[in-house]
């Protein structure tokens, strides 16, 4: 079967679609697909043969998300962020500051974790400055990148051992996924909340 359609809409039907890979948005889908599949190793296979492609710079942009999270997943905690930091230097921000603000957040969750896989805590102020430009920066553009923001600093201070300010931070997340109606996040959240209470 040849899906000229530019959506897999059944992620889980996958394996049994005959793509046209010669067709970079329908190869961008099949990694969408892989990836929700966590076919981690075919991700990051597609995401390297559509960017190999003279194709649009904004599929490839996507291919670099998906490479990067595929990585992360696998647990290649610095080829992930190699490739997160690369999709944000490919970005401008002052052009795509939504598409920057989403590759940034990516970047600093990735190399939070890649500090704590190396014992480097020093590092972790780097973390901090991080996300709280992408909360001063993402206002009234990414409110969605401004609550991943707020809910990596809850992360951040919970690993600290300094709940009373894990707390405030996961509360103004909270508060805006309950805004933009982010229910799959909530839920997850709230039961880090419940754990601090």
């Amino acid at each position: 079967m040849l899906l000229k359609n530019t959506i897999l809409l059944n992620y889980g039907m996958y394996n049994d679609i005959y793509f046209d890979d010669t067709d970079s948005r329908l190869l961008l889908q099949a990694i969408k697909a892989a990836f929700r599949l966590n076919q981690f190793d075919k991700t990051i296979s597609l995401c390297q043969k559509l960017k190999e492609r003279n194709t649009d710079v904004h599929l490839k942009n996507e291919a670099l998300y998906f490479e990067s999270s595929a990585y992360y997943h696998l647990k290649e905690y610095e080829k992930a962020l190699t490739i997160a930091k690369q999709h944000v230097l490919s970005l401008n921000k002052e052009i795509e500051p939504h598409t920057y603000l989403n590759a940034f957040i990516n970047y600093t969750s990735i190399y939070y974790v890649y500090i704590w896989y190396n014992n480097d805590y020093q590092k972790l102020q780097d973390i901090r400055k991080n996300y709280l430009y992408i909360i001063r920066y993402a206002k009234g553009i990414n409110i969605e990148a401004q609550a991943n923001a707020y809910w990596g600093l809850g992360d951040l201070y919970k690993v600290l051992e300094q709940n009373k300010k894990a707390m405030k931070y996961f509360l103004k997340a909270r508060k805006i996924l309950i805004q933009i109606g982010n229910t799959y996040a909530l839920k997850a959240l709230d039961a880090i909340i419940d754990s601090l209470n």
